[in-house]
């Protein structure tokens, strides 16, 4: 008999998940997310509002389509990438910011 532990570059302890709408565009797992207030759907972060990590794979999503969305958590930040799937280093100051939000950004 054999163990097989499930590695993560992401995910660093418990997390919460949820169905979210998105704005029709290319995502990828770690992606930074924020809510669009005028269409109530979930896009890139663009002004450091973080409402949410991309947790599905790369896809590209149309306008309303659903995918998974960590809404809090402990987070890797190796894990992390923008818009164009490279990697983020954080400030403190962000780091400050998102815990606030729930969520923790642990260094690897």
């Amino acid at each position: 008999m054999s163990t097989t532990y499930e590695t993560d570059k992401l995910v660093a302890g418990k997390i919460f998940t949820d169905q979210k709408p998105f704005d029709a565009d290319t995502y990828y797992r770690g992606e930074l997310l924020e809510l669009d207030t005028v269409t109530g759907r979930m896009q890139a972060l663009a002004t450091g509002d973080l409402a949410g990590v991309f947790l599905g794979t790369e896809t590209t999503l149309a306008n309303g389509d659903y995918d998974s969305v960590i809404t809090s958590g402990e987070l890797y930040e190796g894990g992390i990438v923008d818009d164009d799937n490279e990697a983020v280093t954080l400030t403190e100051a962000q780091r400050v910011a998102y815990a606030a939000r729930g969520f923790i950004i642990k260094r690897v």
